[in-house]
């Protein structure tokens, strides 16, 4: 497994790759970068790594601008985001561009290993910290089961949900009224226990109900 460091506070990238170094992990770091700019200077060297850690906010290229340059020149790059956000719209986009997973900077060593290995995998990875910061409002529903799925319309909407469409564009999409596809995201909401778009999206992606 092969992996870079982009965060803006060196201190911490000292210790981020101290920890990592100590996990019982086949990896190495192959480099380490202050900014967006930096990370793909590497990157266009030929040094491209299987997942950066990636902060989201660092002055120069922050970790948006920097995912989606990667997204467009090097999409087998994994990035996992290394902060925590309340924006729902930021969360969205940086998902469209590929990242694969938001972990806090207080995770602990364990999670930081396990987030890893899933992502390694081409899994997606959130850890509690991160998504209950970004989805305070968040609360799965235990008694969700796949049995359950969608019908044929319900998940055309997720699909459409997880794009960065707004939901007027949606219900234009699916040649429907704009009260109609609120039914389709209330349902969708209460199915799986969710009261944001963001936890629906994270939850589909997290459930393999929908791929990005």
């Amino acid at each position: 497994m092969k992996l870079a460091l982009c965060d803006d506070h060196q201190l911490f990238r000292k210790g981020l790759r101290q920890l990592i170094e100590d996990f019982s992990l086949d990896c190495s770091i192959l480099w380490e970068a202050e900014n967006g700019q930096d990370a793909l200077h590497y990157i266009r060297l030929g040094v491209q790594p299987d997942i950066l850690i990636l902060d989201a906010h660092m002055p120069v290229l922050d970790g948006a601008e920097t995912a989606a340059i990667l997204k467009t020149e090097f999409p087998n790059i994994k990035i996992l985001i290394l902060s925590m956000m309340d924006d729902e719209a930021g969360i969205l986009y940086l998902l469209r561009q590929g990242v694969r997973g938001f972990i806090s900077k207080d995770i602990r060593p364990n999670e930081l290993q396990e987030s890893l290995e899933i992502i390694h995998k081409n899994g997606y990875y959130f850890s509690d910290a991160a998504t209950a910061q970004m989805l305070s409002s968040m609360q799965i529903n235990s008694a969700f089961k796949q049995d359950d799925v969608f019908n044929e319309k319900e998940q055309q909407f997720l699909n459409l949900a997880c794009s960065e469409f707004t939901y007027k564009e949606i219900a234009e999409q699916m040649n429907l009224s704009a009260k109609t596809v609120d039914g389709y995201r209330n349902t969708l909401f209460e199915k799986m226990g969710v009261k944001s778009r963001v936890g629906m999206v994270i939850y589909a992606l997290k459930k393999g109900f929908v791929h990005l």
